[in-house]
């Protein structure tokens, strides 16, 4: 188990954020298309509680999380995560259906992962729109990575996508949904684009 401390930036051009990070000398790690499904009980118990139980599926691989609260701070969101590979997504969905947990609904994004030290800067490529997310073990990294990227700090968010979902939908007069997926054709699009396992550094 680790904290994990986040801060989410929007409304930010992901370009001037690439630029900022060659100058600042971060390394590229990877671009890829991710598929996630979260978890729950028919009473949606986990969400009650905060907590985040997700399979996540990549070309790079599949991966299980859970994500509970961490301790409050002002500034960024803590959690407190637990996550590993996971071999065969579908027997795992069988296991979860057998144990009381049914896919609640789907969220998918487009990632390219950056390093700066210790710090993870993603920028997120989302239906509702592009973001920017640090993440590392403690909030002090955050923030001077933000200060060193440009990154205004009117435009930073601790909250999790799914809010962020949740206020889009409200903003745009469209119908109360947790789920945010690519149109079937621009999802067939990105599923070929990245089906080739091997990164492109040319990002």
């Amino acid at each position: 188990m680790a904290l994990e401390y986040e801060l989410k930036f929007c409304g930010v051009e992901h370009d001037a954020v690439r630029q900022a990070l060659r100058v600042a000398g971060a390394k590229y790690k990877s671009k890829y298309f991710e598929e996630n499904l979260v978890l729950d009980d028919a009473g949606r118990h986990l969400k009650e509680q905060g907590v985040l139980l997700r399979l996540r599926r990549t070309p790079h691989g599949r991966k299980l999380t859970l994500k509970a609260p961490g301790p409050d701070t002002a500034g960024a969101k803590v959690r407190r995560e637990y996550e590993f590979g996971v071999d065969n997504f579908e027997a795992a969905l069988q296991i979860f259906s057998v144990l009381g947990y049914e896919p609640a609904f789907a969220y998918e994004k487009v990632r390219e992962k950056w390093e700066m030290g210790n710090v993870l800067v993603c920028l997120d490529s989302l239906p509702f729109g592009e973001f920017v997310e640090l993440e590392a073990g403690a909030e002090t990294e955050l923030m001077d990575v933000a200060r060193r990227l440009g990154l205004p700090e009117d435009a930073a968010s601790n909250a999790t996508y799914h809010a962020l979902n949740r206020r889009w939908r409200s903003e745009q007069g469209l119908n109360e949904s947790e789920e945010f997926v690519f149109s079937a054709e621009r999802r067939a699009d990105l599923l070929l684009e990245f089906s080739d396992e091997r990164d492109s550094t040319s990002a």
